[in-house]
């Protein structure tokens, strides 16, 4: 068997083979949950305080849009809807997440997905740099880090689903 990964159509390049690898990869790691889990799965900690798997779905979909440069156009209804303002991963604050069937998670990174890809179209040449001082960054560079953060947090989302179905 040959696996492939072919450019979505309608994106410029590199972005249509980045774009390509980035849904991929939230198709596999979305593939290792094997079946609907239920709000009391997605909100379950490993201990008090600490990360859920629907805070960290948050999280992923929060990175995403913040690198790609599309928070400023959020309104106060859709940051409130990820938590923007409550979850501070560097400061190890996760509020509680939403109490939703995993289903709704789902939908919910699907529907900020397409506010990407809308956005991603819009991208000048990859090596455009974005950015001042010290904190610089290609446009390349930073759609790499998005399928980074994606594939780390994702893999995270199916550990803390995994652990919470073993506690049940």
């Amino acid at each position: 068997m040959i696996r492939d990964v072919e450019p979505l159509e309608g994106f410029g390049e590199p972005w249509g083979l980045l774009t390509a690898i980035l849904e991929d990869g939230t198709r596999e790691w979305r593939g290792e949950i094997w079946e609907e889990v239920g709000p009391e799965v997605m909100t379950w900690r490993p201990y008090p305080g600490g990360p859920s798997a629907g805070a960290v779905w948050l999280h992923l979909i929060m990175v995403e849009l913040a690198w790609f440069g599309l928070k400023d156009d959020l309104t106060e209804a859709e940051r409130a809807e990820l938590l923007w303002d409550a979850i501070d991963v560097d400061e190890a604050i996760w509020p509680d997440a939403p109490a939703q069937p995993m289903s709704w998670y789902v939908a919910l990174q699907d529907r900020y997905r397409q506010v990407s890809l809308a956005g991603i179209k819009k991208f000048g040449a990859a090596d455009e740099v974005l950015g001042s001082g010290e904190n610089r960054y290609t446009q390349r560079w930073i759609f790499g880090h998005v399928i980074q953060h994606e594939a780390y947090h994702g893999g995270q989302i199916v550990m803390l689903v995994t652990q919470a179905l073993r506690e049940q």
